[in-house]
């Protein structure tokens, strides 16, 4: 793997944050790509960039109170598990942490849903420190159950 830099995410990002979406379906709705889109431009964000600035993932958080909430953390499929998600997740941590904030949380979908793409996410998170906070039943607008993981900072 070669050097991964990060920098802020920028409006001229939306044509990649989209097209990072869609390649990640066995994540993503058909609505994410836009929703992501207008979250980062609204919400700090960091991108993986390669050395020729091709975008290699990316994280969009926001505050709520004393907590950071991660809004969308992804990565392009063929560099899972290469570090890239633990470095924007680090890197989010020491930010929101010098910014005053105490937690950082994320929701994803809960291990009610037997579904291995999010269990592989639940494990990153609590490979990273996070325990589960809170299960809402139905909780997402397709009425999968809703976990939430926090992370004390």
């Amino acid at each position: 793997m070669t050097d991964i830099a990060l920098r802020p995410l920028t409006p001229d990002d939306a044509p990649k944050i989209a097209a990072l979406a869609e390649s990640l379906p066995q994540w993503f709705t058909p609505d994410v790509p836009a929703a992501a889109c207008e979250d980062a431009a609204r919400c700090p964000g960091v991108a993986a960039i390669d050395a020729e600035g091709a975008l290699l993932g990316l994280v969009v958080w926001e505050q709520l109170g004393a907590d950071a909430n991660v809004k969308w953390i992804m990565v392009a499929p063929a560099l899972h598990r290469h570090g890239i998600g633990r470095k924007l997740i680090e890197h989010v941590m020491i930010a929101v942490k010098a910014a005053g904030m105490t937690r950082l949380i994320v929701s994803t979908v809960a291990p009610t849903m037997d579904y291995e793409p999010y269990a592989r996410s639940r494990a990153f998170y609590e490979g990273l420190g996070f325990a589960l906070e809170t299960l809402e039943p139905s909780g997402w607008p397709d009425g999968t159950d809703k976990a939430t993981y926090a992370r004390k900072l």
